[in-house]
Protein backbone atom coordinates (compact mmCIF):
# COMPACT_ATOMS: atom_id res chain seq x y z
CA UNK A 1 0.00 0.00 0.00
CA UNK A 2 2.68 2.15 0.97
CA UNK A 3 4.88 1.60 -2.26
CA UNK A 4 1.90 2.58 -4.30
CA UNK A 5 1.22 6.02 -2.75
CA UNK A 6 5.23 6.76 -2.96
CA UNK A 7 5.02 5.53 -6.76
CA UNK A 8 1.88 7.68 -7.36
CA UNK A 9 3.38 10.46 -5.69
CA UNK A 10 6.15 10.15 -7.64
CA UNK A 11 4.08 9.74 -10.92
CA UNK A 12 2.21 12.88 -10.24
CA UNK A 13 5.79 15.09 -9.37
CA UNK A 14 7.00 13.55 -12.98
CA UNK A 15 3.83 14.72 -14.63
CA UNK A 16 3.61 18.31 -13.20
CA UNK A 17 7.54 18.32 -14.24
CA UNK A 18 7.11 17.58 -17.49
CA UNK A 19 3.79 19.69 -17.97
CA UNK A 20 5.65 22.67 -16.40
CA UNK A 21 7.37 25.29 -18.87
CA UNK A 22 10.71 23.05 -18.57
CA UNK A 23 12.60 24.90 -21.58
CA UNK A 24 12.62 28.30 -19.35
CA UNK A 25 14.45 28.78 -15.82
CA UNK A 26 15.51 32.09 -14.21
CA UNK A 27 18.93 32.25 -14.66
CA UNK A 28 19.92 35.71 -12.60
CA UNK A 29 16.92 37.72 -12.67
CA UNK A 30 16.74 36.41 -16.47
CA UNK A 31 15.09 33.29 -18.33
CA UNK A 32 16.79 30.72 -21.04
CA UNK A 33 16.06 29.66 -23.64
CA UNK A 34 16.71 26.23 -24.26
CA UNK A 35 16.41 23.97 -27.65
CA UNK A 36 17.22 20.55 -28.85
CA UNK A 37 18.72 18.83 -31.81
CA UNK A 38 18.97 15.66 -32.89
CA UNK A 39 22.33 15.62 -34.81
CA UNK A 40 22.12 12.39 -36.58
CA UNK A 41 18.42 13.22 -37.84
CA UNK A 42 19.97 16.28 -38.73
CA UNK A 43 22.43 14.51 -40.66
CA UNK A 44 20.34 11.40 -42.65
CA UNK A 45 17.34 13.44 -43.24
CA UNK A 46 19.25 16.38 -44.84
CA UNK A 47 19.85 16.28 -48.49
CA UNK A 48 23.77 16.11 -48.35
CA UNK A 49 23.33 12.96 -45.99
CA UNK A 50 21.03 11.24 -47.68
CA UNK A 51 23.41 11.22 -50.70
CA UNK A 52 25.84 10.18 -48.91
CA UNK A 53 23.92 7.60 -47.04
CA UNK A 54 23.13 6.32 -50.85
CA UNK A 55 26.84 6.33 -51.94
CA UNK A 56 27.57 4.29 -48.68
CA UNK A 57 24.93 2.24 -49.12
CA UNK A 58 25.61 1.54 -52.87
CA UNK A 59 29.33 1.13 -52.90
CA UNK A 60 28.75 -0.97 -49.47
CA UNK A 61 26.88 -3.05 -51.99
CA UNK A 62 28.84 -3.43 -54.63
CA UNK A 63 32.10 -4.30 -52.47
CA UNK A 64 29.83 -6.86 -50.70
CA UNK A 65 29.20 -8.64 -54.29
CA UNK A 66 32.57 -8.37 -55.18
CA UNK A 67 33.98 -9.75 -51.78
CA UNK A 68 31.18 -12.81 -52.38
CA UNK A 69 32.62 -13.38 -56.25
CA UNK A 70 36.38 -13.41 -54.95
CA UNK A 71 35.36 -15.49 -51.82
CA UNK A 72 33.60 -18.27 -54.78
CA UNK A 73 36.41 -18.21 -57.01
CA UNK A 74 39.08 -18.61 -54.34
CA UNK A 75 36.37 -21.49 -52.64
CA UNK A 76 36.40 -23.44 -56.14
CA UNK A 77 40.36 -22.74 -56.49
CA UNK A 78 40.59 -24.62 -53.51
CA UNK A 79 38.69 -26.98 -54.09
CA UNK A 80 40.71 -27.81 -57.31
CA UNK A 81 43.47 -27.77 -55.15
CA UNK A 82 42.52 -30.15 -53.16
CA UNK A 83 41.52 -32.53 -55.78
CA UNK A 84 44.96 -32.37 -57.13
CA UNK A 85 46.82 -33.25 -54.26
CA UNK A 86 46.94 -36.60 -54.92
CA UNK A 87 48.08 -36.69 -58.49
CA UNK A 88 51.27 -34.22 -57.37
CA UNK A 89 54.03 -34.64 -55.86
CA UNK A 90 54.13 -33.45 -52.10
CA UNK A 91 56.67 -30.50 -53.04
CA UNK A 92 54.97 -29.42 -55.97
CA UNK A 93 51.62 -29.20 -53.67
CA UNK A 94 53.32 -27.21 -50.80
CA UNK A 95 54.29 -24.74 -53.43
CA UNK A 96 50.78 -24.38 -54.79
CA UNK A 97 49.65 -24.39 -51.65
CA UNK A 98 51.88 -21.67 -50.46
CA UNK A 99 50.97 -19.38 -53.77
CA UNK A 100 47.19 -20.70 -53.13
CA UNK A 101 47.58 -19.12 -49.47
CA UNK A 102 49.48 -15.95 -49.98
CA UNK A 103 46.70 -15.33 -52.82
CA UNK A 104 43.89 -15.57 -49.89
CA UNK A 105 45.89 -13.33 -47.88
CA UNK A 106 46.50 -10.96 -50.81
CA UNK A 107 43.07 -11.05 -51.37
CA UNK A 108 41.36 -10.58 -48.12
CA UNK A 109 43.99 -7.53 -47.70
CA UNK A 110 42.87 -5.88 -50.40
CA UNK A 111 39.13 -6.20 -49.89
CA UNK A 112 39.46 -4.58 -46.43
CA UNK A 113 41.58 -1.79 -47.62
CA UNK A 114 39.16 -1.05 -49.69
CA UNK A 115 36.46 -1.23 -46.79
CA UNK A 116 38.40 1.08 -45.26
CA UNK A 117 38.59 3.84 -47.38
CA UNK A 118 34.79 3.11 -48.01
CA UNK A 119 34.48 3.73 -44.11
CA UNK A 120 37.13 6.98 -44.92
CA UNK A 121 35.42 8.29 -47.35
CA UNK A 122 31.70 8.27 -45.53
CA UNK A 123 33.79 9.77 -42.47
CA UNK A 124 35.30 12.54 -44.43
CA UNK A 125 31.43 13.44 -45.58
CA UNK A 126 30.28 13.68 -41.85
CA UNK A 127 33.33 15.48 -41.32
CA UNK A 128 32.35 18.24 -43.88
CA UNK A 129 28.57 18.18 -42.87
CA UNK A 130 29.71 19.12 -39.10
CA UNK A 131 31.79 21.70 -39.75
CA UNK A 132 28.69 23.36 -41.41
CA UNK A 133 26.76 22.27 -39.03
CA UNK A 134 28.93 23.94 -36.25
CA UNK A 135 28.79 27.15 -38.31
CA UNK A 136 24.72 26.41 -39.23
CA UNK A 137 24.07 25.91 -35.03
CA UNK A 138 25.77 28.95 -34.22
CA UNK A 139 23.90 31.22 -36.34
CA UNK A 140 20.65 29.36 -35.47
CA UNK A 141 21.39 30.15 -31.93
CA UNK A 142 22.62 33.68 -32.29
CA UNK A 143 19.32 34.45 -34.83
CA UNK A 144 16.92 32.55 -32.25
CA UNK A 145 18.02 33.72 -28.72
CA UNK A 146 19.17 30.48 -28.09
CA UNK A 147 20.96 30.16 -24.72
CA UNK A 148 21.43 26.26 -24.48
CA UNK A 149 21.03 23.94 -27.40
CA UNK A 150 20.91 20.18 -25.97
CA UNK A 151 21.44 16.65 -28.05
CA UNK A 152 17.70 15.10 -27.96
CA UNK A 153 18.60 12.09 -26.92
CA UNK A 154 20.38 13.43 -24.06
CA UNK A 155 16.72 15.06 -22.62
CA UNK A 156 14.37 12.77 -20.88
CA UNK A 157 11.52 14.94 -21.94
CA UNK A 158 10.77 18.38 -24.00
CA UNK A 159 8.27 20.53 -25.74
CA UNK A 160 7.78 20.10 -29.39
CA UNK A 161 8.20 23.83 -29.85
CA UNK A 162 11.98 23.90 -28.79
CA UNK A 163 13.00 21.10 -31.50
CA UNK A 164 15.03 22.86 -34.07
CA UNK A 165 16.43 20.00 -35.62
CA UNK A 166 13.64 20.42 -38.49
CA UNK A 167 14.92 24.20 -39.15
CA UNK A 168 18.47 23.32 -38.89
CA UNK A 169 17.22 20.34 -41.66
CA UNK A 170 16.46 22.84 -43.95
CA UNK A 171 19.11 25.84 -43.60
CA UNK A 172 21.29 22.92 -44.10
CA UNK A 173 19.72 21.87 -47.12
CA UNK A 174 19.80 25.78 -48.41
CA UNK A 175 23.31 25.57 -47.56
CA UNK A 176 25.39 22.39 -48.53
CA UNK A 177 23.01 22.42 -52.49
CA UNK A 178 24.10 26.15 -53.04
Amino acid sequence: MRAGVVRAFCIAVLCWGISAPAQQFPVHGATSKIAVLDRNELFNLSEFGKHHIAILERKSKELNAESAALDAALEQEEAVLTQLRASLAPEEFQARATEFDTKVKQTRAEQIQKSRALTDEFSAARNEFSVTMNQLLEELINQNGIDVLLSKDSVIAYSNSRDITDLAIEMMNARLTK
